[in-house]
């Protein structure tokens, strides 16, 4: 089976969204990644639209933009049968994650959310807990629900260059004397792309 994974990125969710949050909507300048399965390799495309249908369980799209202070963000989507998962990675200026904002989703109209920071080597969550979909307000464990998928967690890179699909995106700046290191550099190849991003 197959699904195109933007689309449940788009699901609207009647919440603030947080400063780091899946719920957030990209810039129209984020690029668009994917991968149809774990046996196929990253590519880039120059729209959401033209994302190929994923492999359930094993496809994964991304989508990856810098901000106005030059740190970045990458928002992922991994379709599943029983489950969505949704995460949004914010980087610092240096390339080092700072924050994590992440989603469960299931088709029975439950999710389950974390939200939190890096503490050392180790995500730190400030938020855990189950979560209506129709009106992304927090509620008690569904009935008969597990270990999963309330135990998954995300899964973390610690940098810009750990992401899997880093090898598409601009090389890392050489250290300038008297200068911070910046995680990137501009790409005069690199297209602005036009195309949906995760929704408010």
């Amino acid at each position: 089976m197959a699904f195109c994974a933007l689309f449940l990125g788009m699901a609207s969710i009647g919440m603030a969204a947080p400063s780091c949050s899946v719920r957030e909507k990209a810039p129209k300048t984020a690029r668009n990644f994917a991968r149809s399965s774990e046996q196929d390799t990253w590519h880039e495309y120059k729209s959401g639209e033209e994302i190929p249908d994923l492999n359930l369980d094993s496809g994964m799209s991304a989508q990856f933009w810098q901000e106005r202070n030059k740190s970045g963000s990458a928002y992922t989507v991994q379709p599943g049968q029983d489950f969505t998962i949704l995460t949004r990675y914010c980087f610092d200026g240096g390339g080092a994650l700072e924050n994590v904002d992440f989603e469960v989703r299931t088709p029975l109209g439950w999710g389950r959310r974390m939200e939190g920071s890096i503490s050392g080597e180790d995500f730190s969550p400030r938020t855990a807990e189950f979560f209506d979909l129709k009106n992304g307000k927090a509620m008690p464990q569904p009935r008969g629900v597990g270990e999963a998928p309330a135990a998954l967690k995300p899964t973390i890179y610690m940098k810009i260059t750990d992401l899997p699909f880093a090898s598409l995106l601009p090389v890392a700046a050489k250290p300038q004397k008297g200068k911070k290191k910046s995680a990137l550099v501009n790409s005069a190849s690199a297209v602005p792309i036009e195309g949906p991003g995760p929704a408010n």
